[in-house]
Order: C-alpha cells, then sequence, then structure tokens
C-alpha cells in the first residue's frame, strides 16, 4: 500500500471517528475542568455542617440490657448483624441492625425501652437543624418511602428536610438510624450531572465500566492515534524509499 492511499484511508479513518468522539470529547474535557474547579468540601455541604459536640455516654441512664432490646424486638442474637449503644439527642439508645437485608434497622430507648424508630417529624428537624451551621432556614420536611436519585445509595424511609439558602440546601435524614446519610445542594447536582456525562452512566451514575463508556473511549484513542499517523505522514518526505539491502 502506498503512502497516498494510506494517507487517504487515514484520513477518513480520522474524520469519521472524530464525528463519532467529537462531542463526548468536549464533555469529557469540559466535565474534568468542571469537576477540578469546584470545592469538594461544598459539593459535599461540609461548610455547612455543624461542629458536633462529642457527647460522653451516660451509663447511669442505662436500665435495659441489650438482651432485653432484642426480646422486645422478637430478634435473637444471630439474627442482629449490631447492636451499639450511643448517646444520641441527649439520651443512651440501642441501634440495633438485623442481619437479614430485608429488614429495618431499630432504635431503642436504652432508658426505658421504648422504640424510637421510625422518626417522627419534629424529631426529624431537630436533628437537621442541629446538624445545619448555614445561614438559612429550615422551610419544609418530607416523608420519603421510596429514595429519590440524588440520595440513591442510601436506605428509606428518609426525612428529607429543605433550607431556603442559596444553594437549595437538603439534608436527608434515615428514619430508621436517626442519622444524617446525604448532604445535597446546587453543587452538589451540578457535580453529579457533569460525573454522569464524564462517565456515560445515565440511569445510575455509577457504573464505570460499561460497553458505551469503553466504545466511546476506544474510539477516542483511535482517532488520536490516526491523528499521530497523519501527522508522520505528512512529515515523510515525498519519494523517499528504503534503502536497498536494509532488508526494511
Amino acid at each position: 500500500m502506498n503512502r497516498t492511499r494510506i494517507t487517504r484511508w487515514t484520513r477518513k479513518l480520522h474524520r469519521g471517528l472524530g464525528l463519532l468522539v467529537a462531542i463526548q470529547v468536549v464533555l469529557w474535557i469540559a466535565g474534568g475542568l468542571i469537576m477540578a474547579s469546584l470545592d469538594l468540601q461544598r459539593v459535599r455541604g461540609l461548610h455547612y455542617a455543624a461542629e458536633q459536640p462529642v457527647e460522653s455516654l451516660e451509663l447511669k441512664a442505662v436500665t435495659v440490657s441489650p438482651a432485653q432490646v432484642l426480646e422486645g424486638l422478637d430478634l435473637g442474637a444471630s439474627a442482629v448483624a449490631e447492636l451499639r449503644l450511643v448517646q444520641w439527642q441527649g439520651q443512651p439508645v440501642y441501634r440495633v441492625r438485623p442481619l437479614a437485608d430485608t429488614a429495618r434497622p431499630q432504635l431503642v430507648s436504652a432508658h426505658d425501652g421504648v422504640r424510637l424508630s421510625p422518626l417522627d417529624e419534629p424529631t426529624a428537624r431537630r436533628i437537621a437543624q442541629a446538624d445545619y451551621a448555614g445561614p438559612g432556614r429550615l422551610v419544609d420536611a418530607q416523608w420519603l418511602e421510596t429514595v429519590p436519585s440524588e440520595a440513591r445509595g442510601r436506605r428509606g424511609p428518609l426525612w428529607r428536610i429543605q433550607f431556603d439558602d442559596a444553594i437549595d440546601t437538603a439534608l436527608y435524614v434515615s428514619a430508621d438510624t436517626g442519622q444524617v446519610v446525604a448532604r445535597r445542594n446546587n453543587w452538589w447536582r451540578l457535580f453529579d450531572v457533569v460525573w454522569m456525562l464524564h462517565i456515560m452512566d445515565y440511569d445510575t451514575r455509577d457504573d464505570f465500566n460499561h460497553p458505551v463508556l469503553v466504545l466511546a473511549a476506544a474510539s477516542a484513542l483511535l482517532f488520536a492515534l490516526s491523528g499521530v499517523l497523519l501527522l508522520g505522514l505528512a512529515w515523510w518526505p515525498r519519494g523517499s524509499r528504503p534503502a536497498a539491502g536494509t532488508g526494511r
């Protein structure tokens, strides 16, 4: 195959690949620039997270044993993945995580054995307000049985607590464990969209091993290599031939 034919074929390949990957390459570059420019502390909402005081466990208030808690929940010890005694909202509580994936975690008072989960709205509001140190006011609380996309990976039911600051901060409080499990704001939402476009996963936004991304990356690599080949052909002197006897 002579040089002219090689050059013609390479140009066609280069142009075709350019049309195929141009938009995605621009999205990769722009997305990388945006993600590198964003402050991750703000994306994660940590700049509005209140510093939580260290609460010492009030053992004197603990009058219910772990065995009594499990009996009240009708759970055997072999059916529990975790049972932890912690200080929560000014009182000692047991956090119980059953072994079965279908069973929901439970929050039980270590003082009187009363089951505290699922949390009611006033309690969820207090937890979110104590966690938030931004300039906004708490304006709404929503009970969510279905986990929304921006809180994916968390387990429902959740309380979505909305604040009216400039970046629309929303805190997600687990109705079962009484913990803030996600902090979301407009910086996070922008990052999430850019990340989706970057990894080309338009559904769960966490799979970067899928065939579409692999095909796009391979096409971009071929586009770059064909450009290098064209550059090499342009530098190849016209009419040059390998010297006789060199074996090349």
